[in-house]
């Protein structure tokens, strides 16, 4: 991710700065290291407004969202009665297999 991010700044002004943080994680735990850091920008800058953008699986079967967007889930839910905050979800079709690998 970051060999392609520095790629990108490449082509961006200089005098667009937009930086990519890497927020370390262990265990793949996401929910806690996020709000954490949702607070702490909360913090340094109290009369903003925060935007978070998700991505959200658009998946062809219903039974398939119980695999997909769990922690987009449970993240809009422990940012839904904190004020300043908004989400945007971003869809994402997932591909569907080739024809002949359907069953």
């Amino acid at each position: 991710m970051q060999v392609a991010w520095d790629s990108w700044q490449q082509q961006v002004p200089d005098e667009e700065d937009i930086q990519l943080l890497v927020i370390e994680s262990p265990y793949r735990s996401l929910i806690r290291p996020m709000l954490a850091y949702i607070d702490t920008i909360r913090e340094r800058h109290p009369g903003d407004t925060l935007t978070l953008v998700l991505p959200e699986f658009l998946v062809a079967h219903w039974w398939e969202y119980i695999l997909h967007n769990q922690t987009a889930f449970r993240l809009k839910a422990a940012l839904l009665f904190r004020s300043g905050i908004v989400v945007t979800d971003v869809p994402q079709h997932l591909r569907n297999r080739h024809p002949k690998e359907r069953r």
